[in-house]
């Protein structure tokens, strides 16, 4: 897949608008099932606040150079609080556009 084939799977699967709606899904999971420790590293924020932007994406071979069967896309949002960067934000797709795992990592 190059370059351009891969803007094409960006946009026919959606991938920008999975991207933000996976990171708000994460974030009240997150603040939900452990929000002591949520508070802990990012504080109490104003949700009001939180930007979200798709900044890239990323074709990852896995387990070079023997397994394609874990290849996949990563798509990654820059978390900003009040334009300050807090975490980035990874959306882990197969091939087929199937969601596989996400992580935020703080900044």
């Amino acid at each position: 897949m190059n370059t351009l084939e891969l803007r094409e799977w960006v946009v026919k699967n959606d991938i920008e608008k999975k991207t933000i709606k996976g990171f708000w899904n994460y974030y009240n999971n997150f603040l939900e099932e452990d929000s002591e420790s949520f508070y802990s590293i990012y504080g109490k924020l104003d949700q009001k606040m939180i930007c979200v932007n798709l900044s890239k994406v990323a074709l990852t071979i896995v387990n070079w150079p023997d397994d394609y069967v874990n290849d996949c896309i990563i798509a990654y949002a820059s978390i900003k609080y009040d334009d300050i960067n807090i975490a980035e934000y990874k959306l882990v797709f197969n091939l087929k556009g199937e969601i596989v795992d996400d992580y935020l990592l703080p900044d």
